[in-house]
């Protein structure tokens, strides 16, 4: 895990892999490129979002959350030449003194894209969302804000076909009346599919809180991700026209009761598409991905779930169109977008102006070569722990516990059954025998019941050497 520095301006904004690096967008549409050796390229490029408009507005006097309103995120899609770059973000008409969510798109190149070439290509709208909503106000008519959940998740369907998830625009203990929710004369509460040919737009599915993730995979699975009010932040497979049940059912409750007023049988999501998996407790849901350039080898189309609330990522393994289990991993920082890179890292962008970088380190990668050599025999270590505990007091298995094996006494650890060859062989476990027992066992100690393990270099042998040494 490495951290670099960005000026991402707190929340919202958006990366996207791009070529061998990362575009990064922040909340006031500032573009950057970050390069294969995560150096930070400013560009010329921004998104066409009216903060400055915004905020200068009488109609905002007293406004509150202020950065709520921003870019939401950004979709890059390489095709033939030719760079599109997709942004969704809130948009204020200063004539109606209200906003929604807009969706834009430019055509350029990647030379200019990168930076390395004059900027070329225009903006253009492909979505607003209606109705224009007002601003939020604060419970009991006080200040105004923008919603806390606007969502503006965006994933490609087809070249032709753009989803966008759009939240319900409201405040966060508003009850709204169903028919008006999943109406299709409004945008809201939806992911809607847009059709770039035409400029059309419809309801793909309907139901949706807070919709924070979207991905469409390769085989054309489409997943989102969307926070419950208090318990139940939930992970669905959309299908073409199905309800998943906000704001008439939901797995959590609202913030001030125990309950989900509307639902019939509390608890229960009857009636409804289901959810794949639900958290209980809410864990702050953020965007998902699908793992399939290589990268993690072992996860190779699993999902990867970001939390915000919670500060992990959750490893989901779906078979057979369930999840069969959420491996949670603490990151310790508020994760607002996720995407996997060209070369199969994972890169998050956090709350707190940070991009992570998630590698995959084996044995035998070539991000192993910058660890440290006990490091390096750390991760061949591995293969040991099929038969060794490495750790003090560890248990004896099918061989010894290895903990200050080095300078220990041959056929020493105690309460373990050894072979009369380890037995009648006298000495110390020190480096070059050490190593020529790992290497070869039986040449060290004919009759030994130890296998002899896959072949390793000389360079490995001594770095699991420098790892055993540590073992003190």
């Amino acid at each position: 895990m490495k951290k670099v520095s960005v000026p991402a301006e707190g929340r919202d904004g958006g990366i996207a892999a791009l070529a061998d690096g990362i575009l990064l967008v922040n909340r006031k549409g500032a573009s950057w490129f970050v390069d294969k050796d995560r150096a930070l390229h400013p560009l010329a490029v921004a998104v066409p979002v009216n903060v400055r408009e915004f905020l200068d507005d009488p109609a905002t006097a007293g406004l509150v959350m202020a950065p709520q309103f921003g870019v939401k995120d950004i979709l890059v899609d390489e095709r033939d030449g030719v760079v599109r770059l997709f942004a969704s973000f809130n948009f204020w008409f200063a004539e109606q003194d209200c906003y929604g969510l807009r969706v834009a798109l430019l055509e350029t190149s990647l030379a200019s894209l990168r930076g390395e070439a004059s900027p070329s290509g225009e903006w253009r709208t492909v979505l607003d969302t209606r109705p224009c909503m007002p601003l939020t106000r604060m419970p009991g008519g006080g200040s105004p804000h923008p919603t806390l959940g606007a969502a503006g998740r965006l994933a490609l369907r087809s070249p032709t076909e753009l989803l966008v998830s759009v939240g319900g625009f409201r405040g966060e203990n508003e009850m709204i009346p169903s028919s008006e929710y999943w109406s299709a004369d409004n945008s809201y509460g939806k992911v809607l599919l847009v059709d770039l040919s035409s400029g059309t737009s419809r309801p793909f599915t309907v139901g949706h809180r807070n919709p924070q993730g979207l991905v469409v995979t390769r085989d054309g699975a489409i997943w989102e991700t969307e926070h419950a009010a208090r318990g139940g932040d939930e992970l669905n497979r959309l299908v073409d026209g199905q309800n998943y049940g906000y704001p008439a059912v939901s797995y959590g409750t609202t913030y001030d009761a125990m309950i989900w007023p509307s639902n019939p049988q509390q608890g229960r999501h009857e009636g409804f598409a289901r959810p794949t998996n639900v958290w209980m407790p809410s864990v702050g849901i953020s965007q998902v991905v699908a793992l399939e350039k290589g990268g993690f080898p072992y996860w190779q189309g699993d999902l990867v779930v970001a939390s915000m609330a919670m500060e992990h990522l959750y490893r989901v393994r779906i078979e057979d169109g369930r999840a069969i289990y959420a491996e949670p991993m603490r990151l310790d920082h508020r994760i607002r977008d996720l995407v996997e890179a060209n070369d199969g890292s994972l890169v998050a962008k956090t709350d707190d102006d940070f991009l992570i970088y998630l590698t995959n380190v084996t044995a035998g990668s070539a991000a192993a070569q910058a660890l440290a050599p006990a490091e390096r025999g750390q991760l061949i270590a591995t293969t040991c722990m099929g038969c060794h505990t490495l750790t003090p007091g560890g248990n004896q298995g099918i061989g010894p516990n290895l903990h200050r094996i080095v300078g220990r006494d041959i056929a020493s650890s105690e309460g373990y059954g050894y072979s009369a060859a380890l037995k009648g062989l006298d000495g110390v476990w020190e480096g070059e025998l050490l190593k020529r027992f790992i290497a070869d066992p039986a040449f060290v100690a004919p009759g030994t019941t130890m296998a002899k393990l896959p072949t390793y270099s000389d360079q490995q042998l001594a770095d699991l050497l420098a790892y055993l040494e540590t073992l003190r």
